[in-house]
This record gives C-alpha cells, sequence and structure tokens, in this order.
C-alpha cells in the first residue's frame, strides 16, 4: 500500500480514518474525478472556483456528484482540523465505480 497521505487522518465518505488505512486501490478501478486545494493559515484558498472546476468536470463526464459543495466544504474544514493543518494540498476525489461513489478528501 502506497502512502500518499503526509498527514495523520484522511476522510473516506464520512469517517475519519487513520493514514495506514488508506489503500489508494480505488483510485484504479472506474472513473475518478479530484481536485487540489492549497491550504494556507488552515485556510482552504479558492475553494469556490475549485469546487465550480469539480462540477464541471462531472457535468461534462455524465456523471453526478453525490453531494452539495457546502458539505464537500464541511469536510474539508473537518480534515483541517483533526490534522491541526496550517498549510498544505488537500486532494478530494470522488471515485464511480459501478453503482458505488467513494468520497476522500486527502493531505
Amino acid at each position: 500500500m502506497e502512502d500518499i497521505s503526509y498527514r495523520e487522518f484522511y476522510i473516506k465518505d464520512d469517517e475519519v480514518k487513520q493514514k495506514d488505512s488508506f489503500d489508494n486501490k480505488f483510485i484504479t478501478l472506474g472513473k475518478s474525478l479530484y481536485e487540489v486545494i492549497r491550504i494556507e493559515q488552515g485556510v482552504p484558498l479558492f475553494v469556490e472556483k475549485n469546487l465550480k472546476r469539480l462540477e464541471n468536470s462531472a457535468k461534462i463526464t455524465n456523471l453526478i456528484l453525490p453531494m452539495t459543495s457546502d458539505k464537500i466544504k464541511a469536510k474539508i474544514n473537518k480534515l483541517i482540523q483533526v490534522n491541526k493543518a496550517d498549510i498544505g494540498n488537500i486532494k478530494i476525489v470522488f471515485n464511480f465505480f459501478m453503482e458505488n461513489v467513494i468520497f476522500m478528501p486527502i493531505f
């Protein structure tokens, strides 16, 4: 299992998990949409612009994001909080495989 998270925690769907439980195998299955959001002073920068781009990518690929922008922002903020992060990049990934959609924000 490749360690792609450099912080202690990540989120899978609605659950905060330890980074040592991360399995990146899901990225190779189905289709994935992702966006990277810069964090400085504990604040996500240009988050509205990034989420608009993510929504546009979903529209172009005929995929439906399973949560609202507000819920995505709340999860980003939760990840910042549990990792006590001041600076870094968060990669948010939606993976679509068969009938399932997995959401993961990762530092």
